[in-house]
């Protein structure tokens, strides 16, 4: 039993639930130094990460590039501590969430046309889904599977983010709909429906099967398109999220923002992904340290782009 496999247990089975089972102000804390932690025994991906960002970034000083990868690895973190507060009342999350947008999402849910719900890996985006969940905004969520033989995960990493996963289906009141599998057409029968479907749309391309190119941060990337497909195929609405932290007061806000009528659904989805893609990376432009995929920033690129 290696190092790593020791470090592991200790973290998710001792020093994760310890810190989520904290009053909030100290819980955050701890998952900061958590984070901390993060930074300094990933070594690779610490490099690579402030590789990335000192080539997105090239006026900041060293000092500024490690404070955005330090963040890197803190928000994640942040984003597991939270989830021992996900089964609490929403009356509890408002103590430390606050959201705008939402009475036009909520009108937008109940109107039958079906919502598409976007967003890249940027800030605590289990706390949003269970925030909406409990505020009657129920959603299905795309996401990849836990499953060892799909996501070889460590095996106390994969026992919290059993718990994690269930405590979100619990809160959005549908089980995660899981890419691949045959599940497009679930997708699109749901929006049909008229109910809420959300997808992160930054996912590492290895992880897809179909791609188109855009340009991010300046080189030509590979994204998946299936978010494309579904707004031209339905007449869903489609709507663009961020959450972001405070660390001077501790509080998550939620900002949520109708692109329906700024997207053609007759243009093509790699003009849809452009557009969407634009977004993602001013966000991450405005908010560098939210990003959870600094370290993976040149997998999106296109095989010739890495030549």
């Amino acid at each position: 039993m290696g190092s790593g496999d020791w470090l592991k247990r200790l973290d998710y089975g001792l020093l994760l639930p310890a810190a989520g089972n904290l009053p909030l102000p100290l819980a955050q804390k701890m998952a900061n130094l958590r984070g901390w932690i993060h930074y300094f025994v990933n070594r690779d991906s610490r490099k690579h990460a402030i590789q990335n960002v000192a080539s997105v970034f090239p006026d900041l000083s060293e000092q500024e590039v490690r404070r955005i990868v330090v963040g890197h690895y803190q928000t994640p973190s942040r984003d597991e501590v939270e989830a021992f507060w996900y089964p609490e009342s929403l009356d509890r999350l408002s103590r430390f969430t606050s959201i705008s947008g939402f009475e036009l999402l909520r009108e937008a849910a109940h109107s039958g046309a079906g919502v598409l719900l976007f967003s890249g890996h940027l800030g605590s985006t289990g706390l949003f889904f269970s925030f909406l969940g409990k505020s009657g905004v129920p959603m299905n969520i795309v996401g990849r599977s836990i499953d060892p033989e799909e996501n070889p995960l460590h095996p106390s990493e994969w026992a919290f983010n059993r718990k994690r996963v269930r405590w979100i289906e619990e809160a959005v009141e549908n089980p995660f709909l899981l890419t691949g599998k045959g599940n497009y057409s679930r997708m699109l029968q749901k929006l049909n429906a008229g109910e809420v479907l959300m997808l992160l749309v930054d996912v590492v391309p290895s992880f897809t099967k179909h791609h188109v190119p855009v340009q991010f941060f300046g080189s030509t990337a590979r994204f998946a398109d299936g978010i494309a497909s579904l707004f031209r195929e339905s007449e869903a609405r489609l709507f663009h999220y961020i959450i972001r932290w405070d660390p001077d007061t501790g509080s998550h806000f939620i900002e949520l923002i109708e692109l329906t009528d700024s997207v053609s659904r007759s243009a093509s989805s790699q003009v849809i992904m452009q557009t969407l893609i634009s977004i993602i990376e001013e966000r991450i432009r405005r908010y560098p340290a939210h990003w959870w995929c600094w370290d993976s920033l040149t997998h999106y690129y296109s095989e010739e782009e890495l030549l």
